[in-house]
């Protein structure tokens, strides 16, 4: 909305604005239809323009939901209604009416619990493409009567995240959408897998994070449910044993997402190449890379994942495969134990020498003669400390307080002499001093 303002204070617009909300109806605790809630998100602002609250003057910006010319109420293709308490599909009709055009439904969050008011509400909307139904208690089966199903037909990507369906229902909803290409299956508490009678290839990609599995035998029956899949995604399942007889259910998956799984082993990860059109891997907080490195993490699972393009979003350019498969080489070169992805790289790169440790950190302590008169002594000098402390390190050496002597530096590779330490809060690292350099005392006169 646009405010259009002479004077006014804020006071007097919160005052008018207090009293409309007083006098608006409560919702009926039961809930609303679909209808009331579209008229209420859609319709119920348009009063507004043109009142003046607190002398100012309202103009809503909402797009106008009426076809000028006929009269006709007129909805955007994409509607948002969650968190709008619906339960059910109201008069019927009136869906029809609203929604004809309608091709995007999201109804989450709502608490639809009954699939004959799902079903009354999609049989209403003949061009509806995409539907969301999470968080709603659908956990009851479908009542036999409601079967066959024909107002799914159309539906490509279905949204069924957190609403406990069961998987007889599930099956019956799979078999009236032919064309389904995206199935959202998350936080349905599901710890095993029920087949179907029979599969459903138009499904390409398939969310099942968050349930309770535990067992790759149970993701298996996924792969033989949706033979076609594309996309998996399995993040926050504690699965563990991964073996190679599973890939062999999965012919045609490019992207997976195992993240927060229990995987344990590299046996595991060596388990991933059985997957044969895999290019594309998210594998995050596993207990495997725990003890290791951010780039240890990265290297060493890159290197195991032959075919692997993509790993964890970034795509693996040819300098870094080679880097980490050359790391592999060199972590399992002194082990006793070694994979088979080290011999066939060792095949690939040869025998690598291991690398060499270089300490690039700055010395803090160093061994020098110190020199007075006739005297010389090594020292253990930290060099973490000013010219001043240092003198006075020495008074007991030289037999004078500090006051009483310098101290010089003597490099032997510097030809022009001995430089004077004359500033006394400077820091002895700052000469970049080593063990053959020489310190010399001299007393004042």
């Amino acid at each position: 909305m646009e405010l259009q303002c002479d004077s006014f204070t804020l006071s007097n617009i919160m005052t008018d604005l207090e009293i409309m909300r007083r006098e608006l109806p409560l919702e009926a605790a039961e809930g609303k239809s679909l209808p009331d809630a579209i008229r209420e998100k859609y319709f119920d602002d348009e009063p507004l323009s043109g009142m003046i609250l607190g002398g100012v003057s309202v103009v809503s910006n909402l797009p106008s939901m009426k076809d000028s010319s006929s009269g006709k109420v007129r909805l955007p293709q994409c509607l948002s209604l969650n968190y709008s308490c619906i339960v059910g599909a109201g008069a019927i009709g009136e869906v029809e009416t609203l929604c004809k055009d309608v091709k995007e439904l999201d109804l989450a969050e709502n608490n639809l619990s009954e699939w004959n008011e799902v079903l009354s509400i999609t049989t209403q909307i003949p061009q509806l493409k995409f539907l969301n139904l999470s968080s709603n208690p659908l956990s009851r089966d479908l009542p036999p009567e409601l079967t066959p199903i024909t107002s799914l037909a159309t539906i490509t990507s279905l949204v069924l995240n957190n609403t406990k369906i069961p998987w007889q229902t599930l099956h019956t909803v799979l078999d009236s959408t032919p064309t389904l290409e995206q199935l959202h299956l998350s936080l349905n508490d599901h710890g095993r897998v029920s087949l179907p009678n029979r599969s459903y290839t138009s499904v390409k990609l398939l969310q099942f994070n968050r349930n309770q599995i535990t067992k790759w035998q149970e993701v298996s029956k996924l792969g033989k449910m949706f033979p076609n899949l594309e996309s998996l995604f399995l993040s926050e399942n504690n699965l563990t044993g991964l073996s190679d007889c599973i890939g062999e259910h999965f012919s045609c998956l490019q992207s997976l997402c195992v993240s927060e799984t229990g995987i344990g082993t590299w046996e595991e990860i060596d388990a991933l190449n059985s997957f044969p059109s895999l290019t594309e891997i998210r594998l995050t907080q596993i207990p495997l890379l725990e003890h290791f490195n951010e780039t240890e993490r990265r290297q060493l699972t890159l290197a195991r994942l032959a075919r692997v393009t993509r790993l964890n979003g970034s795509r693996i350019k040819d300098p870094e495969r080679e880097a980490a498969e050359r790391a592999l080489i060199r972590f399992y070169m002194n082990q006793q134990v070694k994979p088979q992805r080290y011999h066939d790289l060792v095949a690939v790169y040869g025998t690598l020498s291991a690398l060499a440790e270089v300490d690039l950190r700055p010395k803090t302590k160093v061994t020098c003669n110190v020199s007075f008169e006739d005297k010389v002594q090594k020292f253990e000098i930290n060099l973490k400390q000013t010219c001043s402390q240092f003198k006075q390190s020495l008074q007991d050496f030289v037999g004078l307080p500090s006051s009483k002597f310098n101290v010089f530096l003597s490099d032997p590779e510097v030809c022009y002499g001995p430089d004077r330490m004359q500033f006394p809060s400077k820091m002895l690292y700052t000469y970049k001093i080593r063990d053959d350099h020489e310190f010399i005392v001299i007393s004042k006169p």
